[in-house]
């Protein structure tokens, strides 16, 4: 803080009668930035549901007893203990995987995307409060926990459907089948209870295992009554539930129905014949993607804008073969084919790393790599991570630079390291912000990087002038000043 004294000071000579002078001396405390922000709490709680989009979770205030520059504060998450000298900016620290964001000037912590918590369950990252000095800048964090609530979101998955079996009529009263749903969903969300999707004659379910039994003798029963739809339902509100096939043939009863051959696509009576057979899609179409030919079973994708490779890269369509008094079920797994349909993307948008002026050429500064291996903080190398959800082409990267920093740093193409080409003088300019851009050679995106120059006693004190005269008269009081001043601005 900056503080005004008033104060007299007196002065006598030994001469008789003395002389004496009197002069007021006006102190002035000049602040110091010697106080680091402080948050309210060390650490954060935050719960928002997943699927959202982005919504506000949370003010982090900090305070700072400084005056003036130094005690105003930005806020931003961070992923080093360094912060920028004398800019406002904010990044995401990589723990925050670019789902956070925070508001530079009032602390405010929102989500910048949907959040899916089959993904990634919670979230743990820093939020930094540093202070404007331009000098001497002080930071301190705040632990912030963002936990993603769970949202009935996915659908029973049956592990095998159809389930085609083959029994003797001897095991009625054993377990024929345990028809198993898996469900990604949480809690009651992700809890599987099984029933008969439709009345059935002969057999019963295990709500809880899935296992069928018969409850009649097997060869009382026709072939339609041997096939079982079962449904799969979890407890969320609201419920969401899926059907599959079980369809049981009795090895003592002739079956003369139409039946899926295992080397070929197309259903047929025993004796090869297809005549009267339709078919359709029984299950796996949910977003209405595919068509189906009733009459000859062709498959063919109907609207492209249900795919999604990064989301399901594997499908399972339940393909349905009837005739009057028969049917047969049979699986198409189908494996998508990636396409480049996603910009890179870097974790962080804003990115800072510290150097000390007077470096040698080709010091590393930065590596803005797709897979992170190692980081080292500071004047050595930071990191700056670029991902592409799509499975190919290799990203490159290039630089954007203004032209005050044009021959001080480069970047290799494909590693991604941004290296010291020049020299840097704190005296001459205290930081650069750099573009660095991603390509798959088909989308690009962008980053930024900030390099902050520290300063080192580089330079000696100098003097203004190299001769200094002045004429003193014995009976003036007079004082003069010798004004010396260094280089640095630190």
């Amino acid at each position: 803080m900056t503080v005004d004294n008033l104060s007299s000071v007196y002065a006598r000579d030994g001469g008789l009668p003395p002389n004496f002078a009197k002069a007021v001396v006006h102190v002035e405390v000049q602040d110091v930035n010697d106080n680091v922000p402080v948050f309210a709490k060390s650490s954060y709680e935050l719960e928002v549901p997943e699927n959202q989009a982005p919504v506000e979770l949370c003010f982090i205030k900090a305070t700072d007893p400084d005056l003036g520059p130094g005690g105003q504060l930005e806020y931003r998450i961070a992923d080093t203990d360094d912060d920028l000298n004398g800019k406002v900016l904010y990044f995401l620290s990589q723990e925050a995987h670019g789902a956070f964001a925070v508001d530079e000037e009032t602390g405010l912590i929102t989500t910048s995307a949907p959040l899916d918590r089959e993904k990634i369950a919670s979230y743990s990252f820093q939020v930094f409060a540093a202070d404007l000095s331009p000098a001497a800048p002080r930071n301190s964090s705040a632990q912030v926990t963002v936990t993603i609530l769970d949202v009935n979101d996915n659908v029973p998955f049956f592990i095998q459907d159809p389930l085609i079996i083959e029994v003797s009529s001897r095991r009625s009263q054993r377990v024929l089948a345990t028809m198993k749903a898996e469900d990604k969903d949480f809690g009651a969300n992700g809890s599987v209870f099984y029933r008969f999707a439709t009345s059935v004659k002969g057999f019963s379910i295990n709500s809880l295992t899935g296992e069928i039994q018969a409850t009649e003798p097997l060869r009382d029963l026709t072939q339609a009554q041997r096939t079982l739809i079962v449904e799969a339902m979890d407890q969320g509100s609201p419920a969401q539930s899926a059907q599959g096939v079980v369809v049981i043939y009795v090895k003592e009863v002739e079956y003369n129905g139409i039946r899926f051959s295992r080397n070929a696509r197309d259903a047929e009576y025993p004796d090869g014949t297809q005549k009267g057979i339709s078919y359709s899609l029984f299950s796996g179409n949910k977003k209405q993607v595919f068509s189906i030919s009733s009459s000859t079973g062709e498959i063919w994708v109907q609207s492209s804008q249900g795919l999604d490779f990064e989301d399901t890269p594997r499908l399972r369509l339940v393909v349905k073969a009837e005739t009057v008094s028969s049917m047969s079920f049979m699986a198409v797994n189908l494996v998508l084919q990636d396409v480049n349909d996603n910009l890179p993307r870097f974790q962080l948008q804003n990115y800072v790393t510290y150097m000390k002026e007077a470096q040698g050429y080709e010091m590393p500064i930065i590596q803005v790599c797709k897979n992170p291996k190692h980081t080292l903080i500071g004047t050595e190398i930071s990191l700056v991570t670029g991902n592409d959800v799509d499975s190919s082409p290799a990203l490159s990267y290039s630089l954007q630079l203004d032209p005050t920093a044009l021959g001080k740093f480069g970047i290799h193409r494909y590693s991604g390291g941004v290296s010291l080409t020049g020299p840097l003088d704190f005296e001459e300019k205290t930081w650069y912000t750099l573009t660095v851009r991603a390509t798959d050679s088909q989308q690009q995106t962008e980053a930024n990087i900030t390099i902050v120059v520290e300063d080192i006693n580089d330079n000696a004190p100098a003097f203004t002038h190299d001769l200094y005269q002045e004429l003193c008269l014995s009976t003036t009081e007079q004082s003069l000043t010798l004004n010396a001043q260094q280089s640095t601005s630190s």
